[in-house]
Parts: structure tokens; sequence; C-alpha cells
């Protein structure tokens, strides 16, 4: 149920990208209009649903895996090439948000007095 959701969803997502990027004529806007209708209606039945998802967008499920490898690539890539930059003091101190400077030993784990178990963050 929650792929055929997704399905559905794509396949909407993708005739409401092409009214609105493309120029349509007036039949494929109709054909269009009619399709969406068509895959959110819940009367439809599932067979009908799949018949038009498949004779509007052929294999629509190799092109969904298509799509969210290019979306997971594309979010690799920013990630590997994402880096953190250390904030001067000035810019620090400037800033409204309260930063505080960790020693470089990080986190520790203490047992005090009582043998308690705490964590030294600060």
């Amino acid at each position: 149920a929650e792929q055929l959701a997704r399905e559905l969803a794509w396949c909407v997502e993708q005739l409401e990208l092409g009214l609105k990027m493309q120029k349509p004529t007036a039949k494929q806007k109709e054909q269009a209009i009619g399709a969406i209708r068509i895959l959110r209606s819940e009367r439809t039945p599932l067979p009908r649903k799949r018949q038009l998802m498949r004779s509007m967008f052929g294999d629509y499920r190799a092109q969904m895996e298509a799509e969210w490898q290019e979306a997971l690539r594309a979010l690799r890539a920013a990630a590997h090439s994402a880096h953190v930059q250390p904030v001067g003091e000035a810019t620090r101190k400037k800033s409204q948000k309260v930063c505080r400077c960790r020693p470089a030993g990080g986190t520790k784990v203490t047992l005090d007095k009582t043998n308690e178990f705490r964590f030294n963050f600060f």
C-alpha cells in the first residue's frame, strides 16, 4: 500500500510538472488533467490506475528508481563537498548565539565522589 501511494504520488507529480513546465496542447492538457483525476480518485480500481500509469510513463518504476538514485548521488556529492570552517572569536562575539569553546579533550566521563556516573560536557 505504501509503495502504491509513492508510485501514485510520483506519477501525479510528473503530470503536474509537465503541465507547469511545458506548453501542452489542449488535447495533452485535457489528457493530463483527466489522468490526475483518475489517479487521485479513491473509487478507481487499482488495475485501472496501474494501466494508466504504464500507458503514460512506460516503466514508471524504473524511472522512479533512476530519479531516486540521481537525487541520492547529488546529496552524497553535496555532503562530500561540504566542510565546516571554524568561526573566529570576533564573529562569535558579534553573534546573538551563545558559543562555548570545549576543551581539547572533548567529552569526558567521570565518576564523582559518590561513584555516580556523569558526563562532563564542559
